[in-house]
């Protein structure tokens, strides 16, 4: 028998949903995501002060299986349950997002390094590496 675990959410102020810098979150982005997938994993970016104030959040969206260049994804092993799932983040997916309306799920949390590793990545980004 499989047992679902339900998200709890900390509301710091009445609609206010309390998110940090370095979650992943499965997400409704219907509308937002440029290849049309209803839900999907993305990480949050802002930082938690802004998080904190804001009733929108900045985050990374999930890459797509045929995505080809790999200049700009970051690979994430998140722990589950069942072993380990493989997350493939675009640097290039950076979007805004309503933490009322579209967070559906809280999954987990990336370590330090990973946060690094992209930050990296925009940085290259920006400079049209």
């Amino acid at each position: 028998m499989k047992i679902e675990k339900k998200a709890t959410f900390y509301y710091q102020k009445k609609n206010h949903l309390v998110v940090k810098r370095g979650e992943l979150w499965l997400a409704n982005v219907m509308g937002l995501d440029p290849f049309n997938r209803k839900e999907t994993i993305l990480l949050i970016l802002q930082n938690d002060i802004g998080n904190r104030f804001s009733p929108t959040t900045i985050a990374v969206l999930s890459a797509t299986d045929d995505h080809e260049d790999d200049r700009f994804i970051e690979t994430i092993y998140h722990k589950t349950s069942d072993g380990y799932s493989i997350i493939r983040l675009d640097v290039c997916l950076l979007t805004t997002v309503d933490k009322r309306g579209r967070l559906i799920e809280r999954l987990g949390r990336v370590n330090d390094w990973s946060l690094e590793n992209i930050e990296r990545k925009y940085s290259g980004l920006l400079k049209g590496a």
